[in-house]
């Protein structure tokens, strides 16, 4: 099943962007040429061949989910899980990448803290994220066109009511609920500029100890395991110090995470 859906998608998302630029046609090659390696079997290949593919082109999420399929196929789960994040993140809705994260999370040999967010953080990770900007300053410029026109019209028809000694109009109940609708898409606004702060990254080695600060001769915390989704919090020479779902918080070397949001630090 997930073969077929894997093959299928290889086939299928082979799209660049302004394709007579060198840019995209060396992308085009790698990709092609990645998509070749892989149906060989020689998926060290192909690994880097995707991967050039994701250097020359960082929006492509199809380059990021071969080259996690790729990674996968070597038993290098950590990176599979960093890769397929790294496509939703790009893309949220990318069903395929969807499906793979949750086959290889389950796969892992170890267990790891998953993220359940709750309340208006569940809110936004399960709804927010996946409203693209464009849709949400459109909704809240329609809501406050319609609840401005509506209250406009109420007002002057109020006026003209007092000035005539005419009955009163009756209050706008369209207009308050686009005002509300308005205020309401404004908090999505809001809520969708956290993307702009976060920053997360996956734990792409096998194991990997949580030290209290950022050197090895730290305290240990605990050990974390591959395909651990981290937050980000702050950089010290070529440590980050991490926050894992849950509340706590260490330092891990950066060598062993993969960022799958912007770096922002």
């Amino acid at each position: 099943m997930l073969k077929k859906i894997i093959l299928a998608l290889l086939f299928s998302h082979i799209t660049f962007a302004n394709p007579d630029t060198d840019i995209a046609a060396s992308a085009q090659s790698s990709f092609l040429k990645g998509i070749n390696a892989y149906q060989s079997g020689e998926f060290e290949s192909a690994r880097d061949l995707f991967k050039e593919t994701a250097s020359l082109q960082p929006k492509n999420k199809v380059a990021y989910y071969n080259w996690g399929l790729s990674e996968m196929q070597l038993n290098n789960l950590g990176w599979s899980v960093a890769l397929y994040r790294k496509a939703l993140e790009l893309s949220p809705g990318f069903k395929e990448a969807q499906f793979a994260l949750k086959y290889v999370l389950d796969k892992l040999p170890n267990s790891i803290n998953e993220y359940k967010p709750e309340g208006i953080e569940a809110f936004r990770s399960n709804v927010i994220k996946y409203s693209p900007w464009h849709l949400l300053f459109f909704l809240s410029l329609l809501f406050f066109l319609l609840s401005g026109l509506i209250f406009i019209k109420y007002f002057g028809l109020r006026k003209q009511a007092l000035s005539e000694e005419l009955p009163m109009p009756k209050f706008p109940i369209f207009g308050a609920i686009f005002s509300i609708l308005f205020v309401f898409s404004l908090f999505c606004i809001g809520l969708k500029s956290f993307e702009f702060f976060e920053v997360k990254a996956t734990l792409i080695v096998e194991t990997a100890k949580l030290h209290t600060g950022p050197s090895d001769e730290d305290t240990v915390l605990f050990e974390v395991f591959a395909g651990q989704d981290l937050f980000l919090t702050q950089k010290y020479d070529d440590w980050l110090q991490v926050k894992i779902p849950g509340g706590v918080t260490g330092w891990l070397p950066a060598k062993n995470l993969y960022l799958t949001t912007e770096n922002r630090l």
